[in-house]
C-alpha cells in the first residue's frame, strides 16, 4: 500500500508467519541515503523466509 508520494508499507502472511515492512523515503533509514544498503541492524534478525531476494522493496 503506498501513499503516491514514496511511502509504502507491505505485509506478507505464510505458513513462517507475518512479516510487516513499511519505507518512509525520507527517512534517515531509507536505503537511499546509504548506498543502497538496509540501515546496519534493521534486518538482522529477520528470518531468512522472510529477506528479499533483491534490493529492491515490492
Amino acid at each position: 500500500m503506498g501513499n503516491g508520494s514514496g511511502d509504502d508499507y507491505s505485509i506478507v502472511f505464510s505458513a513462517a508467519g507475518a512479516c510487516i515492512r513499511g519505507f518512509g523515503h525520507e527517512s534517515p533509514m531509507s536505503p537511499y541515503g546509504n548506498d543502497g544498503e538496509p540501515w546496519p541492524g534493521v534486518i538482522d534478525d529477520v528470518p531468512d523466509v522472510f529477506r528479499p531476494s533483491g534490493r529492491a522493496h515490492p
